[in-house]
């Protein structure tokens, strides 16, 4: 970071985040905020609904060569929640 953000307390944890060295890192942990328009959010939250990946698109932006995590659950049915 350059000196525009001085004042923000940051540590460098891990200087170069690679696709290749830490693909665990990059899957499981969350960008610092959320942006997006309701139908992005809507999307992230029907693919985790059938699929159990809680995966935000953004990432591609930093990371392009990444794929998300594969899926880690069947699909839900309504049966599943009347039960």
């Amino acid at each position: 970071m350059d000196d525009r953000y001085d004042t923000v307390d940051n540590k460098v944890l891990i200087p170069q985040l690679t696709v290749k060295d830490y693909l665990d890192i990059i899957h499981t942990k969350e960008l610092a905020g959320m942006h997006g328009d309701s139908k992005d959010i809507q999307k992230r939250i029907l693919k985790f609904y059938e699929t159990g990946v809680n995966w935000d698109e953004s990432k591609k932006f930093l990371f392009p060569d990444v794929i998300p995590p594969a899926p880690t659950q069947k699909p839900l049915t309504k049966e599943d929640y009347l039960h």
